[in-house]
């Protein structure tokens, strides 16, 4: 069974989005948009994967699958719809 670290952080600029990055502190790998758009961000903890774990929020096989491709995933709040209006009509 595969098995990996995730480093998570919260968006200060966006409640209740967090940034999972496969290398603690490579934001690096996030689009610059995407960046712009969420940071600054906050060191929340540390947490070991594995395809079978048990997230409230997350699968775990497609977080991981993100982390492998991309080296970042995104966990976006309940209210979703509302954060994408406040994205793209900054005040």
């Amino acid at each position: 069974m595969k098995k990996m670290t995730a480093y998570i952080y919260q968006s200060t600029r966006r409640p209740g989005t967090y940034l999972y990055l496969a290398e603690k502190d490579e934001f690096g790998v996030l689009p610059r948009e995407t960046d712009q758009a969420l940071a600054p961000y906050e060191f929340s903890f540390e947490l070991e994967l594995d395809e079978n774990r048990s997230l409230r929020k997350e699968n775990a096989a497609l977080l991981m699958q993100n982390l492998d491709a991309r080296g970042f995933h995104i966990q976006m709040p309940d209210d979703v719809e509302s954060l994408l209006a406040r994205i793209a009509n900054p005040t």
